[in-house]
């Protein structure tokens, strides 16, 4: 009878460790491939490949995102943050617009809502496929230096102090309620 119940026991811990895995394998590969239309985009292109043009794009990149951030605020899903900036376009327009003239830029500045083509990008672990997605494009002058872009819903947009990428993220931890339930029976740690 013991051995039954040992086995048993074994049996269930098994079982309990698989279920781990696959719970954590397929988070990674949910994580890995949000659907397209769970993203909005924003892309920011140069007015040409020179030095200063560049640079100029970087410095309305930041204060687009700075705008996005004040304006989505506490938003709970892509179509309600492509809502708002559509709604508020202008005023992403009148951001950018600020700073590339803060910069000495007083080109054309224009702001748009749309769908537009984008290539693969990664993120850390995070895929993010090449596809058609909503997105707030910013055009400085001709639009035709090196380009810029990232998801901006949800927030895979941020800067560390170096300004380079750095993404935001939680640390997401998965569990078992059985595997947490045999260890507080058997005296290990919950």
């Amino acid at each position: 009878m013991k051995r039954r119940f040992l086995f048993a026991l074994a049996a269930m811990m098994a079982l309990c460790a698989i279920a781990q895995v696959g719970v954590a394998e397929e988070a990674r590969i949910s994580e890995n491939s949000i659907p397209v239309k769970d993203y909005v985009r924003l892309h920011v292109l140069a007015n040409s490949d020179s030095e200063e043009d560049q640079a100029l794009k970087l410095k309305v990149r930041d204060a687009v995102l700075d705008c996005a951030r004040e304006l989505l605020g506490d938003t709970c899903s892509a179509d309600e943050a492509y809502a708002i900036l559509a709604e508020n376009i202008a005023t992403v327009e009148a951001c950018a617009r600020q700073a590339a003239e803060n910069a000495g830029f007083f080109g054309a500045v224009q702001a748009q809502t749309g769908v537009f083509s984008f290539p693969d990008r990664q993120y850390g672990d995070l895929l993010v496929p090449a596809g058609e997605y909503r997105a707030v494009r910013v055009l400085l002058g001709e639009g035709a230096g090196q380009n810029w872009w990232c998801v901006i819903y949800p927030t895979l947009c941020a800067i560390d102090e170096k300004g380079e990428f750095a993404r935001e993220s939680a640390e997401i931890v998965f569990y078992s309620s059985i595997g947490r339930w045999l260890r507080s029976a058997l005296g290990g740690e919950e």
